[in-house]
């Protein structure tokens, strides 16, 4: 499942606070043992107005391989990772600087390609779009830039022109199968730079209001707690108050002073889904407010298990001779390759400065392109 985390408001005294918050909110997100670590990417209003951002194909990479405030990238590790991956590891729009009035930011689980151009945020003039879920019709709505079914909400957004007529998000709703929590920044007609927080009935979706912030957080849990927790455990935070974002409802705040302009309730699709019922063909049945099981649709299974990324499951052996049987698709192969020579960078990062500088060392190769010292 992906993490989101979202926060309007940011007041110049709490600037440095907000700024130790995000950063342990981006290792929080991308915890080694979560499943959210194929690309980290947030966009942010400055106080002047202006959208900015930043995309990190590596989570562990986020706010570290880059020079300050969003420079072209000119760390060693990742031109070690784009020689491996031939990919583009980072990318930015605006001009991302320290100064900031709200955030959004996204780490995702990938249920297709893992790419730079499928890590949120997604942009489109003023509007960007972060995204939980599965969009399971994705095929029938609006893609421009990715394959991420979570590019197709903001064409949506921009479609039925949600920043001016908040009220109108039910004609969004009526057109996305599947579950989603969005986090979305925004210009009115009239120059308002808006922060709207949506939910629907299945996602999972938490605010906090932490005291050393001055202004309310926005998160994804995270099994039994949430990151947002463990990040104020980490930095010493207080959380003063601490709840669930009501479902079916899209928040929306004046993204740079904080305060709230709308409260909108919508109702779910016809085909509404979350991705664990959505698996098992689940249908939500608006008239019963209840799920209905005997609708069984297409799964993701059946819809992702296409995807390159995904690695398919051995056939059962047939008894005849000839019998045909599933092979693991090269692409996924290449993947599991370039995971495995990742990995074994990242657990020797710290040896770098001794690779690169200590001449008097041997170093080699083995068969993974990893490197080790002869002597050791």
């Amino acid at each position: 499942m992906c993490k989101l985390m979202m926060i309007p408001g940011i007041k110049p005294e709490f600037l440095d606070d907000t700024w130790k918050f995000i950063f342990e909110m981006a290792e929080q997100m991308s915890s080694p043992n979560s499943f959210e670590r194929d690309g980290l990417g947030f966009a942010a209003v400055n106080s002047k107005g202006e959208l900015q951002g930043e995309r990190w194909l590596r989570n562990w990479a986020a706010f570290r391989d880059r020079e300050e405030y969003g420079a072209e990238v000119n760390n060693k590790w990742l031109k070690e990772i784009k020689n491996i991956t031939k990919e583009k590891v980072y990318s930015k729009f605006g001009r991302p600087s320290r100064d900031i009035s709200a955030i959004t930011m996204h780490s995702r689980t990938s249920t297709n390609t893992v790419h730079i151009k499928n890590t949120h945020p997604f942009v489109e003039g003023f509007t960007s779009i972060i995204h939980n879920g599965v969009i399971t019709n994705d095929d029938k709505l609006t893609k421009k830039t990715s394959t991420c079914d979570s590019e197709v909400v903001l064409h949506e957004y921009i479609k039925y022109n949600i920043m001016n007529k908040p009220t109108k998000f039910q004609k969004v709703a009526n057109k996305l199968e599947g579950s989603y929590a969005l986090g979305i920044l925004s210009k009115t007609s009239n120059g308002v730079i808006v922060m709207d927080v949506v939910k629907d009935a299945s996602a999972n979706l938490e605010w906090f209001i932490i005291k050393e912030l001055g202004t309310i957080v926005y998160a994804t849990p995270k099994f039994n707690t949430s990151p947002a927790e463990e990040a104020c455990k980490k930095l010493g935070f207080t959380i003063l108050k601490h709840g669930k974002v009501k479902d079916s409802t899209l928040q929306r705040y004046n993204a740079i002073t904080g305060d709230p302009i709308v409260f909108q309730k919508f109702k779910p699709n016809e085909r509404y889904s979350s991705a664990h019922e959505r698996t098992y063909g689940n249908r939500y049945d608006q008239t019963n407010n209840s799920w209905d099981k005997t609708d069984k649709g297409e799964t993701l299974a059946d819809r992702y298990g296409k995807q390159d990324n995904v690695i398919e499951l051995p056939a059962k052996k047939d008894k005849t001779e000839n019998a045909p049987t599933n092979v693991m698709n090269q692409k996924v192969k290449d993947r599991m390759l370039e995971e495995t020579l990742i990995m074994g960078i990242t657990e020797e990062k710290k040896l770098s400065e001794e690779r690169f500088n200590d001449n008097s060392s041997e170093w080699y190769k083995d068969a993974r392109n990893v490197w080790h010292r002869k002597d050791a």
